[in-house]
C-alpha cells in the first residue's frame, strides 16, 4: 500500500521503482468497492502525508498521490466494464484535471504566471530525479547538471502538456499489464488480452497527426505549440499501436518472457527504435499486420 511513497528513499533503483507502485492500487480499484478502495488510497498515503507535515516537502506527497489515484481510477473503470483503452483515456483526462487545477491553485497563491510555475516545478523535478546520480562532493558535476536542467526546462515548459499524457498513457498501459498478471496468479481477469491486442486508434487521429505536422513545420507562436503537442500525442498514440502489433505476434509465437523483455528492454534503450514503433503503428492502418480484417487467430485471454 505504501508503494508510491517509499520508492523516492530507494537510491539509485528508487526513480525506476515508482513505476510499478500505481499497480496494487489498480488491484484494490478493481477488486474493491469504490469506498473501500478509497480508504486503501488513504491509508497507503498516510505515511507520505505525515512525512509532508514534518518536512513541508509537499511535491511529494502530489507525486505518490498521483501514482496512487492512477492505479484506483484504472481499477474502478475496469472493474465497471470499461474498454483498457478507454479506461487509460478516462483516467489521463481526470488527472490531467486534477494537475492543471493544482497548478493553477499553486501559482494563483504565489502570484506566478501558470507557465513560470510550471517551468519552475520541472526544474525542482528534474534535480530531485538526478540527486541519486550525483555525488555531493563534486561540485562541477553538480553545477554541470543544473546548468543542463536550465536549458531543458524552458523546452520541457512547451511539451509539458503532451508529456504528461503520454507518460501517464504508458505508465497506465505498464501497471495494467503488471495488475494483469498478479491477477491472473488468483483467477482474476483484470483484462481480457483480446481487448488490448486487436485496438487500433480512430481514423481521425491520422489527420490529426498529419495536421500537427504541417502547423509545426508551417506556422508559428502559440499554434505552432498547440501542434508541437497534438503532433507528440499522436506520435505517442501511434507508438501504443505499434507496440500492440508487436506484442499480437510475439503471443501467436508464443515467445518466451525472457524474449519479451529483453526485446522491450532495447526498445526502451534505442531512441530510434522508438520512433521505428511508432512508424510501425502508422503502417498497421494501411497494412493491418493483425489481420484484424480477417478471422482474428488470436484466442482471447
Amino acid at each position: 500500500m505504501v508503494a508510491p511513497f517509499f520508492p523516492f528513499f530507494i537510491p539509485y533503483v528508487g526513480n525506476l521503482l515508482i513505476l510499478f507502485s500505481p499497480s496494487p492500487y489498480l488491484l484494490f480499484g478493481y477488486l474493491l468497492n469504490p469506498v473501500h478502495a478509497l480508504v486503501s488510497w488513504g491509508a497507503g498515503l498516510s505515511p507520505a502525508f505525515i512525512y509532508t507535515l514534518k518536512t513541508g516537502h509537499w511535491n511529494l506527497l502530489l507525486v505518490a498521490g498521483q501514482l496512487a489515484i492512477t492505479g484506483l481510477l484504472l481499477g474502478i473503470f475496469l472493474r465497471k466494464g470499461v474498454h483498457p483503452i478507454r479506461a487509460i483515456m478516462f483516467t489521463v483526462f481526470l488527472l490531467g484535471i486534477f494537475e492543471g487545477l493544482s497548478f493553477w491553485l499553486a501559482s494563483m497563491k504565489k502570484g506566478v504566471p501558470i507557465g513560470d510555475w510550471v517551468e519552475g516545478y520541472i526544474g525542482q523535478q528534474l534535480k530531485e530525479g538526478g540527486r541519486a546520480f550525483i555525488s555531493p562532493q563534486d561540485q562541477l558535476q553538480k553545477q554541470a547538471f543544473e546548468a543542463m536542467v536550465n536549458q531543458i526546462k524552458g523546452v520541457l515548459r512547451s511539451i509539458y502538456p503532451s508529456m504528461v499524457v503520454v507518460v501517464t498513457s504508458l505508465l497506465c498501459l505498464l501497471n495494467m499489464w503488471l495488475a494483469h498478471l498478479g491477477g491472473r496468479s488468483f483467477d482474476v481477469g483484470i483484462v481480457r488480452l483480446k481487448d488490448l491486442l486487436t485496438w487500433t486508434p480512430k481514423k481521425e487521429a491520422l489527420w490529426v497527426f498529419i495536421a500537427s505536422g504541417f502547423g509545426l513545420l508551417f506556422l508559428d507562436g502559440g499554434v505552432k505549440v498547440l501542434s508541437l503537442n497534438l503532433f507528440i500525442v499522436t506520435c505517442g498514440v501511434y507508438f501504443v499501436q505499434g507496440v500492440v502489433v508487436i506484442i499480437w505476434w510475439l503471443e501467436k509465437a508464443r515467445a518466451a518472457g525472457w524474449m519479451r523483455i529483453l526485446l522491450f528492454a532495447f526498445i526502451g534503450l534505442q531512441q530510434f527504435l522508438l520512433f521505428l514503433v511508432a512508424f510501425l503503428g502508422i503502417l498497421d492502418i494501411w497494412v493491418d499486420f493483425r489481420r484484424l480484417r480477417k478471422d482474428n487467430p488470436l484466442k482471447e485471454g
